[in-house]
């Protein structure tokens, strides 16, 4: 399954693009570089002004880690059960 996504921009010259994207689509640095240029443009411009010494993204990588070193724990706990 997936949504898709219609997107107009200026730099387009008035015209649109119908992004097909995933629902398990992840914002991993491969996935945002795949996107057309200017919604990669916007992403970048978002993330400098909303986010500009990347503590957001270093607290989300945290998390991530966080998540697979506790289902790596559980399933060691599991083990010895």
């Amino acid at each position: 399954m997936s949504s898709e996504f219609t997107y107009t921009n200026a730099d387009m010259q008035g015209g649109s693009m119908i992004i097909d994207i995933p629902d398990d689509w992840r914002p991993t640095a491969d996935s945002i570089n795949a996107l057309p240029q200017p919604l990669r443009r916007y992403i970048h411009d978002l993330e400098t002004r909303c986010d500009p010494a990347g503590d957001t993204m270093l607290i989300y990588e945290l998390k991530e880690q966080l998540r697979t070193v506790e289902a790596m724990l559980q399933r060691e706990r599991e083990d010895r059960a």
